[in-house]
């Protein structure tokens, strides 16, 4: 361990990359979860943690118009590259 580091940031973040939006709201993430489930999704798996808790993962590739169609993200602005 360094020395130099106690109390200090341990990571840092590249700059301008688009943080993630953080859903913490076990109410709403089911919310939005059920809305999503009208499309396709395009690649779907589950994976193992360390501890044994299994995580399910699903990846769903939506234009703007389909986000706008979920409640919960038509407020939010998205940007393509």
């Amino acid at each position: 361990m360094d020395s130099r580091l106690i109390s200090k940031k341990k990571y840092f973040c590249s700059r301008n990359i688009n943080r993630p939006f953080v859903i913490k709201d076990v109410h709403r993430a089911q919310n939005i979860i059920d809305e999503l489930t009208q499309f396709t999704i395009d690649h779907k798996a589950q994976y193992s943690m360390p501890g044994g808790n299994e995580v399910d993962y699903s990846v769903l590739h939506l234009t703007n118009d389909q986000l706008t169609e979920i409640s919960h993200f038509n407020h939010l602005k998205f940007e393509y590259l």
